[in-house]
């Protein structure tokens, strides 16, 4: 899966540096583009380097901190996290990536106004962009064919850059659409891995791919991460407008309400955590007044009367205690069950 991943990023970064009409070509006479194309291209190879931030050696390293090793399955929203790591450790050694942000969407939930946050400029900088990756799941063992449609509209928005997922333990890169089959690219394809010392202009050409495959929708994993790439504030809000008409329109294969893939809210994600963790705690108490054993008095040994309310609501010292884990992913959290590794990847 971080091979995908990495081809996901790559196509962020073309269009955050250069754009998302820019394509390849092997007589490209733009100096200054060419160069961009060249840096962008080093950030990814596979060399233990800070010149390489998204290179499979940081990657991994990275994934240690969620329970997996090198070799081990990294699903869709681990993968995610990981890139959200590695962009905010890179930022200082490259600066091109100062004002471009990864946010990383919580069950399932696009939270306004955490994203509009990341908009705001850092040190002088201009305003900067985020990179939106939401991982979701669209079915239980199977993808629901209700949800084909509405993904393959996504596609067509203008700030989109693909969806990493995939068949079980065969990851894809997700490009685009064509009647009822999804466009993938496959970083499974072996070829020979370049150095920053060894990499040179001979070598652009095995990092682009215009041939990719088909696969039919139904036979896709349910498990996914779409990506999505917003340049400033009010291209967001333009990507929340499509979205809100997209999911709230009818899906062209059923004639029934369904679930939306994703969803987008107001305010920020702490907050509501905090909001539903008093609620809970808010129930827990009214259950505890109501509860009949309240009337149950009791006497010690002073004729005292007492009842069972004067025991603690939370006992701290035990080992069942309220402890709301604010920051939770639910089902999309990272997975401790991984194994997979690949070799090379692939520009569009």
């Amino acid at each position: 899966m971080l091979r995908s991943a990495q081809m996901m990023i790559a196509q962020g970064l073309v269009m955050h540096l250069l754009s998302r009409q820019w394509r390849w070509t092997p007589n490209n006479l733009n100096l200054t583009e060419a160069q961009i194309h060249r840096t962008i291209i080093k950030w990814f190879l596979d060399e233990p380097n800070r010149k390489c931030p998204f290179g499979l050696h940081t990657l991994v390293e990275f994934g240690e901190n969620y329970q997996c090793k090198a070799g081990n399955w990294y699903g869709p929203a681990t993968a995610a996290y990981i890139m959200q790591h590695a962009c905010d450790l890179a930022k200082g050694e490259n600066p091109e990536l100062n004002n471009l942000h990864i946010y990383v969407a919580q069950d399932c939930t696009v939270y306004t106004q955490d994203v509009e946050e990341l908009f705001q400029p850092v040190n002088g900088h201009a305003s900067s962009s985020v990179i939106i990756l939401i991982s979701v799941r669209l079915g239980a063992a199977t993808i629901n064919t209700d949800y084909i449609g509405t993904l393959q509209t996504l596609f067509t928005l203008g700030q989109s850059i693909g969806v990493i997922g995939g068949r079980p333990k065969h990851s894809l890169y997700f490009v685009g659409f064509q009647d009822d089959n999804l466009l993938y690219l496959d970083p499974h394809y072996c070829q020979p891995a370049h150095s920053l010392e060894s990499f040179t202009n001979k070598c652009l050409g095995s990092y682009h791919n215009d041939a990719p495959r088909k696969i039919g929708a139904k036979k896709v994993d349910p498990s996914c991460c779409l990506g999505f790439y917003c340049r400033d504030k009010e291209d967001f809000t333009n990507f929340v407008t499509e979205v809100n008409r997209i999911m709230t329109s009818p899906a062209p294969s059923s004639s029934k309400n369904i679930y939306p893939i994703f969803l987008i809210t107001q305010g920020r994600y702490m907050d509501v955590k905090m909001q539903q963790s008093h609620y809970e705690i808010e129930e827990i108490q009214d259950k505890d007044l109501s509860s009949p054993a309240r009337s149950r008095h009791q006497t010690t040994s002073n004729g005292a009367s007492t009842t069972s309310s004067s025991k603690k609501l939370f006992n701290f010292g035990s080992k069942k205690k309220l402890n709301p884990k604010l920051g939770k992913n639910n089902d999309h959290s990272p997975s401790k069950n991984s194994n997979q590794s690949f070799d090379d990847f692939e520009f569009i």
